[in-house]
């Protein structure tokens, strides 16, 4: 199952002097293709659920990524499932 949103938080100013990304850092990741077939997981923890197929940075300056979830896998298929009846509506970037 392809799955595509907006990883949160959105990236700060360039000088933001914390634990978020800015984004300049997310465009880094885009250029460098360095999201690409990263592990998508449930909670920040756990077993790979996925992986990270594409992403770009959309016009309001917003990471969105699409992923693959593995529905061969429990928990893929459960959070297929959660994401497709509306019930999970938010991705994180940890």
């Amino acid at each position: 199952m392809l799955i595509m949103g907006i990883c949160n938080p959105s990236g700060e100013d360039t000088n933001y002097n914390g634990l978020y990304l800015t984004k300049a850092e997310l465009q880094g990741l885009i250029s460098e293709q360095s999201l690409l077939n990263l592990p998508v997981k449930t909670e920040h923890c756990g077993d790979n659920i996925g992986r990270i197929v594409s992403a770009y940075i959309n016009p309001r300056d917003e990471l969105q990524c699409v992923m693959e979830l593995d529905d061969k896998k429990k928990a893929g298929a459960v959070v297929g499932g959660f994401i497709r009846d509306g019930l999970a509506l938010e991705l994180s970037l940890g």
